[in-house]
């Protein structure tokens, strides 16, 4: 049986290794593939293909001068740059994404019934966006989540997508 291919675009993934990712491999289902920044979630998105992407929307820009650029309009601030929310609507609403990418083209496995977003942002704070872009997987990282958080918006994704 193929596993199923998943991207997690997170920041801080290494250090949620055990506690996240624990669930997600030992399942057995999933190949799970982990990219800690802006520059690395848009290459592997161009140049593989997944079945689900899981992103973060605090991101740091890694060695790519656009998220550079970006995150340096908003004084370094990741909160406020909002990376991932960059990635997104580079992918669902380019037209109004603060990132260009020279020769960018949105691959043709990308669509949003695919996509979910973990992230410390409330639901009320990025609904608005992830709505306009028919994204509708979320999960919000608190405590009171817990471990099984990540393989529990990957089970999410896959029954929507049923």
């Amino acid at each position: 049986m193929m596993k199923i291919r998943v991207l997690w675009i997170e920041d801080q993934a290494i250090s949620m290794l055990e506690e996240y990712c624990a669930k997600v491999i030992n399942d057995g289902k999933y190949s799970l593939k982990f990219v800690l920044n802006a520059s690395e979630g848009i290459k592997n998105i161009q140049e593989n293909i997944f079945d689900i992407v899981i992103i973060d929307i605090r991101l740091e820009p890694g060695s790519d001068t656009a998220w550079k650029t970006c995150i340096l309009k908003h004084g370094g601030d990741k909160k406020k740059a909002r990376l991932g929310m960059e990635l997104l609507k580079l992918l669902f609403m380019p037209h109004i994404a603060e990132v260009e990418i020279p020769g960018f083209k949105k691959p043709y496995w990308v669509r949003p019934e695919i996509f979910g977003v973990l992230t410390v942002e409330s639901r009320n704070e990025v609904d608005r966006e992830l709505s306009e872009m028919k994204i509708n997987s979320y999960k919000r990282k608190i405590i009171e989540a817990g471990a099984s958080v990540l393989i529990d918006l990957i089970e999410e994704i896959i029954n929507l997508n049923k």
